[in-house]
C-alpha cells in the first residue's frame, strides 16, 4: 500500500526544484534522517521575521507543489522549533541560535502514525476504547482523532 501513488524521487524533485517554493523558503534539502527511508522525506523550513510563515501556509504550499506534479501524498509538521537556545546539530545545515524553523515531513497517503496505530489495533484486536495514545508533536496529531485516549508528553509542541 505505501508505494501507491508514491515516488519519492518526484517527491524530492517538486519539493527541491520547485520555483515558488525556494523563492518563498530559500534552499530546501532532504534532511540525513530520512535519506536512508524510501518512503519518507522531511526538511526543514526556516521561520521568516515577516509573520507570514506559518505551519499551514507551509503544509499548503508544499501540497500544492506536489500536486502540480500529480503526487498525492500527506503533508505534516513533524514539529516546530521557535528560537534555538543553541546551535543543535545532526540535521542538514544544523540549526542555529535565535532561529526558529518547522520540520516538514512527506509520507505516502497510506503511511503515518495515525494509520499504522489503526493497523496495529486491527490486527491485535484493540478497540479504540481501551487504547492510549502517546505523542509530543505535529507528526503525532493523527493518532488523537479518534476515540482513543490520549496522553501530550510534558515537552510537546
Amino acid at each position: 500500500k505505501l508505494k501507491t501513488g508514491w515516488n519519492k524521487t518526484i517527491v524530492t524533485s517538486a519539493v527541491e526544484e520547485t520555483p515558488f517554493l525556494r523563492k518563498r523558503y530559500g534552499s530546501i534539502s532532504e534532511k540525513r534522517e530520512s535519506r536512508d527511508n524510501p518512503y519518507m522525506y522531511s526538511c526543514k523550513i526556516k521561520i521568516r521575521d515577516d509573520n507570514k510563515t506559518t505551519v499551514e501556509s507551509v503544509m499548503s504550499d508544499f501540497r500544492t507543489a506536489l500536486r502540480d506534479r500529480g503526487v498525492v501524498v500527506s503533508v505534516g509538521a513533524a514539529s516546530v522549533s521557535y528560537s534555538v537556545d543553541s546551535t543543535v546539530t545532526g540535521v542538514s545545515g544544523d540549526l542555529g541560535p535565535g532561529e526558529s524553523y518547522i520540520f516538514v515531513d512527506v509520507l505516502p497517503r497510506a503511511a503515518g502514525k495515525g494509520k499504522a496505530q489503526a493497523y496495529a489495533q486491527q490486527l491485535l484486536g484493540f478497540s479504540p476504547e481501551t487504547t492510549i495514545v502517546c505523542g509530543d508533536s505535529g507528526n503525532d496529531a493523527s493518532m488523537f482523532g479518534g476515540t482513543e485516549r490520549g496522553i501530550m508528553v510534558g515537552n510537546a509542541k
